[in-house]
């Protein structure tokens, strides 16, 4: 999972791929919990995460990987 940020208030690409491949997968993305949508074939979401720190879980077919975001 890769995280493409623009301007502090601007939106934050997510991608996500298949780590032996490299090829986008779907991935459904949570934020503290909460899904805030799917990266669908292409593999890339943009989302605009709320202000402070917030847990960020892509989950594919073959598992989950998190990470931290702050803002």
């Amino acid at each position: 999972m890769t995280m493409n940020r623009t301007p502090k208030t601007g939106p934050v690409e997510i991608t996500v791929t298949d780590q032996e491949t490299n090829k986008p997968v779907d991935a459904t993305v949570t934020f503290d919990g909460v899904e805030v949508g799917r990266t669908g074939d292409d593999g890339t979401l943009w989302v605009i995460p709320l202000l402070g720190s917030h847990e960020l879980e892509a989950k594919t077919e073959s598992g989950t990987v998190t990470a931290t975001v702050t803002r």
